[in-house]
């Protein structure tokens, strides 16, 4: 949640999130596995509209879980800021669905 929040450009975005996950904690009891939705996209943000429209439908069915988009670049920063050691070899991959195989394991 902090990489993500980190990245959000827009202040009424971050209060959304703070206010949507203030609700997720009232509502659901602890766990120790996080309720987070992480998509991988190949390519660049933001999404297209057909994207989108699919995430949305995600986000309403799973309200209670923290749902977070990255392409390569925020996928990337997010390798280096919580693997800093790995962010060499994430790089020396090639084929775009081992990278997104490797962020998945990793998230």
């Amino acid at each position: 949640e902090n990489f993500h929040r980190s990245r959000m450009l827009v202040p009424e975005h971050q209060a959304r999130e703070d206010a949507r996950e203030d609700a997720r904690e009232r509502r659901l009891p602890q766990q120790r596995i996080p309720r987070k939705i992480w998509q991988k996209i190949d390519g660049e943000m933001p999404l297209n509209r057909l994207q989108r429209s699919y995430a949305r439908t995600w986000q309403g069915s799973n309200e209670e879980y923290y749902h977070s988009v990255l392409g390569d670049a925020e996928a990337e920063a997010f390798v280096g800021e919580a693997y800093p050691g790995l962010l060499g070899e994430y790089r020396k991959l090639r084929d775009p669905q081992a990278r997104i195989d490797l962020f998945a394991y990793l998230v």
